[in-house]
Formats: C-alpha cells, sequence, structure tokens
C-alpha cells in the first residue's frame, strides 16, 4: 500500500484543530473525569474521550501497528470494525498509519454524512446514522439555516 504523507499529515493537523475545538468547548474530556471509580483511569494521560460517544487513543510511537489501549467499564466498540469488546480491559488495536484507534460506547448515535468544508457546500442528504447497540442511548439532529444561530432557539 503507497501512503500520501501529504495527505496524511494534512488528516494529523486537522485532527489537532478539531481537538484544540472541543478543548474550548468542553466537548474534550480525560478518562479520569468521567471514569473516576476505576482506579486505572487515573495514569492514562494519553487517550480521552471526546464528546460522550468517542474513546480517543492516540498513536504516538513512531512505526507503531498497534496500540494498547484501555477500554473503561462499558461495551466499546471499534470504530473502523465494529467488533465489540467488554470493558474493563486492555486491548491491542490495530493502528496502521491510516486509521486512528478510535472506539465507541454502547448506546451512542453517531450521524455520518457527505465530507463538507463549509455549511452550505452541499446538501446534508444522505444522513447515515451508526447505531451502537448494547447500552441505552438518544440523540437530537438539528437542521438549521446555515446562516445563524437559530436552531440554539428551537427554530
Amino acid at each position: 500500500m503507497e501512503i500520501d504523507l501529504p495527505e496524511v499529515v494534512a488528516e494529523v493537523k486537522a485532527a489537532f484543530e478539531l481537538y484544540e475545538k472541543a478543548l474550548i468547548s468542553n466537548d474534550v474530556a480525560t478518562l479520569n473525569s468521567l471514569f473516576r471509580a476505576d482506579p486505572r483511569t487515573a495514569t492514562i494521560g494519553d487517550q480521552f474521550m471526546f464528546g460522550p460517544a468517542f474513546l480517543v487513543t492516540p498513536v504516538t510511537e513512531p512505526g507503531a501497528n498497534t496500540r494498547r489501549a484501555y477500554l473503561p467499564k462499558a461495551k466499546w466498540y471499534d470504530f473502523w470494525t465494529g467488533t465489540s469488546v467488554e470493558g474493563p480491559r486492555t486491548v491491542d488495536a490495530a493502528a496502521p498509519i491510516e486509521k486512528l484507534p478510535l472506539f465507541v460506547r454502547a448506546g451512542s448515535i453517531i450521524p455520518m454524512g457527505p465530507e463538507k468544508e463549509w455549511s452550505t457546500e452541499k446538501p446534508e442528504d444522505p444522513i447515515e446514522l451508526r447505531i451502537f447497540r448494547g447500552a441505552d442511548g438518544d440523540f437530537t439532529l438539528y437542521e438549521d439555516e446555515n446562516d445563524g444561530y437559530n436552531y440554539e432557539k428551537g427554530v
């Protein structure tokens, strides 16, 4: 497989920009802040939750093909393969350079749509909802005019 290094660098840069925005909006949390009853999370500083659904496990070792990841007590799904595993446990996650090890907590509902650079670039449809079974979950989808903050008012 040939790797397009500029594309990988661009994706890593985009991931860090997303992480920075999430920090500002309080969408990122350490494992210890969300799983306080689990003493193992107190020493994990290189994994984090992105919103309530995603457990992000960055690869920090150059040339790594796998990454040990700790999954706190819950049912977790590998985002890329759909396989599930019950936590708490440590797993060896596949970590090829083009895919970040990413886990989704059971009960999550994840909307997926076309890639866009700005909100009115193309229609939202189709929107795929990925439902990760195994726990209760809920989800609200907001659609607005793309030109303001009326969605915050329920308009």
